[in-house]
């Protein structure tokens, strides 16, 4: 994506940079503050692609504006004690938390939600059984799990 985009100095002094992603589309990329208007590059402390065009058009290393959460060395840091093994499920020990007890006065059946569709008169459909027809033996009255014909042979 970073290929894409088109780049353009802003202002040398405050070192915002300004990078057109289309035609009419730009975004203004602070490599000091680590943010671009799109939001992606503050939020996720990772370049986003406008960030990622500014590192190549100013020579830097994409790399440096990287947080450290998601660096090697971290990842490492984070696996580098050792683990105990907890064994079979006898050598655990039960927590002294807090119980939690439902109360099923509390509980909702599931309930279809009401409509809120305004009916008229073309909404209407006759419930009679008898005016239905079921689709395969073309009888009045009855559903396949009733159909006489098919219904419980198959």
């Amino acid at each position: 994506m970073a290929t894409m985009h088109n780049f353009c100095t802003y202002n040398v002094e405050e070192i915002v940079f300004e990078v057109y992603a289309g035609w009419e589309i730009s975004y203004f990329v602070n490599p000091l503050e680590r943010s671009c208007q799109c939001g992606k590059f503050k939020a996720l402390k990772y370049p986003c692609s406008h960030a990622a065009t500014m590192t190549l058009h100013i020579r830097r290393n994409p790399h440096q504006y990287v947080d450290d959460v998601f660096k090697t060395t971290n990842l490492v840091n984070a696996y580098s004690f050792l683990w105990q093994p907890i064994g079979n499920e006898q050598a655990i020990s039960p927590s002294i938390g807090p119980v939690v007890i439902t109360d099923k006065n509390m509980l909702h059946a599931k309930v279809r939600p009401k409509s809120t569709k305004i009916r008229n008169k073309m909404d209407e459909v006759e419930t009679s059984q008898a005016h239905y027809k079921y689709g395969l033996c073309k009888q009045p009255g009855h559903n396949r799990m009733s159909c006489p014909v098919c219904g419980s042979n198959s």
